[in-house]
């Protein structure tokens, strides 16, 4: 699978290069590199000689970044480990990173909020253990570097509305194409414990890092938003559970977008995500979201109050997400594929009317009405679309991947917006 098109590091990684020595053992070391795309920080090594995978097997075989922090100095060390012959990042024993392999060259990729890493100024250095011989980047001290929620240009994305910022160097950029979005799979998300009908899936800060646990309900329009709560959940050190499923809103009215059969198996879903959160008590928020074009056999309103009613008492916050723009012309694709193969700018020349891309959202309506003090209605709409338009890219990213999902990108950029918005 693909991954999204990244924005050029930011900040600029620190390079460090080591003079090229006689006999080199496997783990001495040539280069290495730090900087930071998106939330996630990214360490590149380049080792002087050939290793199995196998042959990290911790003290006297061993590859580590180190990285100190605050006033008291306090030193973290992340070690590349060989797990059933697979690479990972670990910290102590638990796994808190990916690891890919090109001959001679590491690629390590992990989270400051895994690390245990605050966000803000620290230092790193990495170093490695070949039997007797070790090596170590730079030779003396360490480099400087700074961990940031989200690392993007400037103005890019959902920020480009959230301050009315412009980055003249995204004018002309799309960040995925419309081609690129449709082969870009959703944001990470690892199945555990699946049932024939529920496949509860995980992301955000691992357990052992994670001071809460939440859950995020819905259909595919509640999915489209794990890339934007991830960037929450490293803030807030949240450990997320999604229970999704594509056409299935979290309501007690059946929906009728479906053939019988198919809604009922809608309703036996529902069922299951609920009583997966009686089983969790610890889980005590909850995101929902759903598509506003949803159909349904009876009131949809009521449908969505009912079953937010009957979410388990240990259910303390119940944040409904409005749904996101729809796409209202079926040319707004190779609108803006025209103006990309022209290198012209997009701005609003390929937008849709507000009114007619933001339709009346059934689920906002039933969270703002009142009887549930649980409930609270959050809005993104403002970053996404002005006042009177909803343009397809917004600061060189695309804003859609289909008719009516995010695109991967662009959720991840409303990130910083949605943690605003929850105070």
């Amino acid at each position: 699978m693909l991954d999204p098109p990244a924005p050029p590091l930011n900040p600029t990684p620190v390079v460090h290069v080591s003079p090229v020595t006689p006999r080199a053992a496997p783990l001495d070391l040539a280069s290495a590199s730090l900087g930071q795309d998106g939330t996630k920080l990214k360490l590149v090594v380049r080792t002087r000689g050939r290793y199995q995978p196998a042959a990290l097997t911790g003290r006297r075989r061993a590859l580590c970044l180190d990285l100190t922090h605050g006033q008291s100095r306090e030193t973290v060390a992340l070690c590349v480990a060989s797990v059933r012959g697979r690479l990972v990042l670990r910290r102590d024993t638990a796994v808190v990173g990916t690891v890919s392999r090109n001959g001679g060259r590491l690629t390590v990729k992990f989270t400051p909020a895994d690390a245990g890493l605050p966000f803000g100024s620290f230092r790193w250095s990495v170093r490695t253990r070949w039997g007797d011989r070790t090596d170590a980047l730079p030779r003396r001290g360490t480099l400087a570097a700074r961990a940031r929620l989200l690392a993007t240009p400037r103005c890019f994305g959902a920020a480009a509305l959230a301050s009315a910022c412009r980055n003249e160097k995204l004018r002309t950029v799309v960040s995925p194409t419309p081609t690129e979005a449709l082969l870009i799979p959703g944001a990470p998300c690892t199945v555990l414990d699946a049932t024939p009908l529920l496949a509860p899936c995980h992301f955000g800060v691992t357990p052992s890092q994670a001071q809460e646990t939440v859950a995020l309900l819905g259909d595919s329009h509640a999915e489209h938003w794990r890339a934007a709560l991830d960037v929450v959940a490293q803030a807030n050190r949240w450990h997320v559970v999604a229970l999704t499923r594509g056409g299935c809103p979290l309501t007690d009215t059946p929906v009728r977008h479906y053939p019988a059969a198919q809604a009922a198996e809608c309703q036996d879903f529902n069922t299951a995500a609920r009583r997966w959160l009686t089983d969790h008590p610890e889980v005590r928020t909850v995101f929902v979201a759903a598509h506003d074009l949803s159909l349904f056999a009876g009131d949809a309103v009521a449908g969505y109050r009912s079953a937010w009613r009957s979410l388990a008492r240990s259910v303390q916050r119940i944040y409904v997400i409005r749904d996101t723009p729809s796409r209202v012309s079926l040319e707004t694709s190779e609108c803006v594929e025209r103006l990309l193969r022209a290198h012209e700018p997009i701005d609003f020349h390929c937008a849709e009317p507000r009114e007619l891309a933001l339709p009346p959202d059934p689920e906002a309506e039933a969270a703002r009405a009142p009887g549930d003090d649980r409930v609270r209605l959050l809005d993104l709409s403002d970053f996404i679309c002005t006042p009177d338009r909803c343009p397809p890219v917004v600061g060189g990213v695309l804003v859609l991947k289909d008719p009516d999902h995010l695109t991967r990108a662009f959720s991840t950029t409303l990130g910083p917006y949605l943690l605003r918005a929850l105070g």
